[in-house]
């Protein structure tokens, strides 16, 4: 496979262009999609996610005091999604890894239930009407 050289920017470095970079994506045979589909986040939360779900199921549902949460948790990870990358500990300056996790978890719980689901880490989660079963889809 040959890449094709870009002229050089300011910096001296040659550029490459978006096909360069899908080229060599797809000669390593991963894309962004599979990488975020295969990382320890998204099979962690394809274990925990579900738990959540079940929660939600025995009280018929998310509550108004739920979609609240949710709201409050995404200005939480807009400040602390770092923690969620990288093991810390609760203290002064913002929740533990562990709790960002849980939170992100029962989020995505809570938003499968918007019609049609939520797409997130290559996997749609759409909890359906009670008394029917919930799906995990890889989504493509």
């Amino acid at each position: 496979m040959k890449i094709r050289r870009k002229a050089p920017d300011r910096s001296g470095f040659p550029m490459a262009s978006p096909r360069d970079i899908e080229q060599l994506q797809i000669a390593f045979g991963k894309t962004d999609d599979d990488r975020l589909k295969d990382s320890l986040l998204a099979i962690s939360l394809e274990a925990a996610v579900p738990l959540w779900i079940l929660r939600l199921m025995a009280r018929k549902g998310p509550k108004e005091r739920d979609w609240q949460k949710c709201r409050d948790f995404a200005w939480t990870l807009g400040s602390y999604g770092d923690r969620l990358l990288f093991r810390s500990k609760a203290d002064k300056h913002g929740p533990s890894t562990a709790e960002m996790f849980n939170g992100l978890a029962e989020c995505i719980a809570i938003m499968s239930y918007v019609p049609g689901g939520i797409k997130i880490f290559g996997t749609r989660w759409e909890t359906p009407m009670p008394g029917k079963r919930f799906r995990i889809k890889r989504a493509k």
